[in-house]
């Protein structure tokens, strides 16, 4: 497979893309979340050996300069996680699937710390939906075995 660093704007009053600067890594199956300041977190994915090639890296991209710049490690490494990143109110980003423990990122100390108990496996392409009560519900994808699940979880939330 071939994969890219590059990323591109979408404009949707025009439809068209245009090119802008490059990641810093090459990366497939990761994730991408808007921050509240109007930049974007890019966390996770992995190169073209995939489970083997995962990524622990994330970076920033800031679209008033079209650049991207590193950022803090994860604790995992993550992969196959699309849209299980959740922007929340306080401006931090939980990050659940791709890995077996949930995470959240503080793009002002550009730091991780635990979000939850662990699940016991990784979650690949799961479902996150946050819950009143400071819980979290991650449902379906798979596990490393491969095979669907119908299991769920609801996890404590911890952001303190």
């Amino acid at each position: 497979i071939t994969i890219y660093d590059s990323a591109e704007i979408y404009n949707p009053i025009s439809g068209t893309f245009t090119l802008t600067g490059g990641m810093i890594v090459q990366r497939h199956k990761h994730d991408a979340t808007l921050l509240a300041d109007g930049r974007v977190f890019i966390s996770g994915g992995a190169d073209e050996r995939d489970a083997q090639g995962a990524y622990i890296s994330t970076e920033i991209f800031d679209p008033e300069t079209s650049t991207f710049t590193p950022s803090a490690n994860m604790h995992n490494a993550r992969y196959k996680h699309t849209g299980t990143s959740i922007l929340l109110e306080n401006g931090q980003v939980l990050l659940v699937g791709g890995a077996s423990a949930a995470e959240i990122y503080d793009p002002r100390s550009e730091t991780f710390r635990e979000a939850a108990d662990s699940v016991g496996t990784a979650r690949f392409f799961a479902t996150v939906t946050l819950l009143p009560n400071d819980e979290m519900l991650l449902a379906g994808g798979y596990g490393t075995d491969i095979a669907a699940d119908r299991q769920a979880w609801v996890l404590e939330l911890r952001l303190k």
